[in-house]
C-alpha cells in the first residue's frame, strides 16, 4: 500500500512539474514573439527619398531597411524631386522576419489649404506725430506679390505640398492707420479697421506698411513681428503678422528675394512652431534664448536661415541621434483655421 501511494504521488509531482514546464515553455515563445523584430524594406516611386515612421524622420532615404517589432505603424515618404509626400499604414507580423512595403503614386497626399489674408495699409503714422508714412496701392502690390512668391516659391515645397496656400487681399487705403507705442500695428489696431472678420475664415492675417525713411517721415527701420500665439486674433481667432519695410520697397524686394526672402516665412513660423504645433504633440529645438525659431545658430544652421525653415518644416533638424521639427504629419493634422473651428483630424 506504502509502495502504491508513494508512487502515485510520484506520478502526480510529475504531472505538476510536467505543467509547470509547459506553462513556462508557452510564456517564453509568447515573449519570444513579442521581443522578436522584422526588418522591413522601404520602396518608393523617386529613390533618395526622406522616410519617415510615425510622423518622424529616420534619418534614412529609400530604398531602406528599418527594424520593427510586432504592431500597427504609418510609413512617410518625403519625395525630393517633386516635392510631394506619401503616406501608408502598415502592419508588422513577428511571424516572419522580412517584409517588403513599396509606396506609390497612389500614396500621395492630398494637401491642406492655408488661406491668408494680406492687407496693404496706404497710409500710418506713429501715436505722437502728425506726419503720415505712404506707400501707394501700387507699392503695396509689390509686396503682395512678393507675399505671394515667398510661400508658394518656398513653403509648399519645403513641406513636400502637404500645404497649398490660397490668398486675399483687403487694403486700409480710405483712412490712417495710428500706431502704438512702439510703432506696431498691432492685433488690436488692426481689429478696429478690419471688424468683420469670423472664426475659421483665415489661417494667417498680414498687414503690411511703411515705416518711413530717414529724413522722411520716419518711423522705424523694416522689421517683422509675429505673434507666438496663433489663434491672437479675435473673433477670427486667426494668426497675426505684421511688415514694414522703409523706403525704396522696389529695391528692398529685389534685394530680398536674392538674399533673403524669408522675412514673411520667418514670422509666419513663430506663430506655428513656439507654441501652436508643439502643444499638439511631437518634439522640437531646444532653444537657449526662449525662442525655438531663433535656435538656429545652436544647431549650426547660418544666415540667411532658409535652410533652417525648411529643416523645421520638415522635421529634419538634427538633434543629437534625433530628428526634431514639425514634420509633414503635423501640417497634414491641422491648420490654424482648423484648430478654431475644432475640426482637426
Amino acid at each position: 500500500m506504502k509502495n502504491y501511494f508513494f508512487k502515485l504521488g510520484l506520478k502526480l509531482f510529475c504531472s505538476f512539474f510536467l505543467l509547470l514546464s509547459c506553462s513556462s515553455s508557452s510564456n517564453d515563445d509568447e515573449l519570444s514573439t513579442t521581443n522578436s523584430k522584422v526588418v522591413v524594406t522601404i520602396n518608393s516611386p523617386e529613390n533618395n527619398s526622406d522616410i519617415y515612421l510615425d510622423g518622424v524622420y529616420t534619418g534614412k532615404t529609400t530604398p531602406n531597411t528599418l527594424t520593427l517589432r510586432a504592431g500597427d505603424y504609418t510609413i512617410g515618404i518625403g519625395q525630393k524631386n517633386s516635392k510631394t509626400y506619401l503616406k501608408k499604414s502598415i502592419k508588422i507580423n513577428t511571424a516572419v522576419t522580412t517584409q517588403e512595403i513599396t509606396l506609390t503614386n497612389t500614396d500621395i497626399q492630398d494637401p491642406k489649404i492655408w488661406k491668408t489674408l494680406f492687407v496693404g495699409v496706404n497710409n500710418v503714422k506713429s501715436p505722437n506725430g502728425d506726419c503720415v508714412s505712404t506707400y501707394s496701392t501700387e507699392q503695396l502690390d509689390a509686396a503682395f506679390d512678393f507675399f505671394k512668391f515667398s510661400f508658394t516659391n518656398y513653403v509648399e515645397p519645403y513641406t513636400y505640398n502637404t500645404t497649398k496656400w490660397e490668398f486675399d487681399r483687403r487694403d486700409i487705403n480710405t483712412e490712417t492707420v495710428v500706431l502704438d507705442n512702439e510703432n506696431v500695428l498691432a492685433p488690436s489696431i488692426f481689429e478696429s479697421h478690419i471688424p468683420d472678420l469670423q472664426i475659421g475664415d483665415y489661417d494667417l492675417v498680414v498687414t503690411f506698411f511703411n515705416g518711413g525713411k530717414n529724413g522722411d517721415c520716419f518711423i522705424q527701420d523694416f522689421i517683422g513681428l509675429g505673434w507666438f500665439n496663433a489663434h491672437v486674433l479675435s473673433p477670427s481667432k486667426s494668426a497675426y503678422n505684421t511688415i514694414r519695410y522703409y523706403g525704396d520697397i522696389e529695391n528692398a524686394i529685389t534685394q530680398a528675394k536674392q538674399n533673403d526672402p524669408g522675412v514673411f516665412i520667418h514670422e509666419w513660423l513663430h506663430t506655428v512652431v513656439e507654441i501652436f504645433y508643439p502643444d499638439n504633440g511631437g518634439t522640437y529645438p531646444n532653444p537657449r534664448n526662449g525662442s525655438i525659431l531663433h535656435a538656429a545658430p545652436d544647431y549650426d544652421y547660418a544666415f540667411p536661415w532658409m535652410t533652417w525653415y525648411e529643416d523645421l518644416l520638415k522635421g529634419k533638424v538634427k538633434s543629437g541621434s534625433k530628428y526634431v521639427g514639425i514634420g509633414p504629419e503635423s501640417l497634414l493634422n491641422c491648420t490654424v483655421r482648423a484648430s478654431a473651428k475644432g475640426n482637426c483630424n
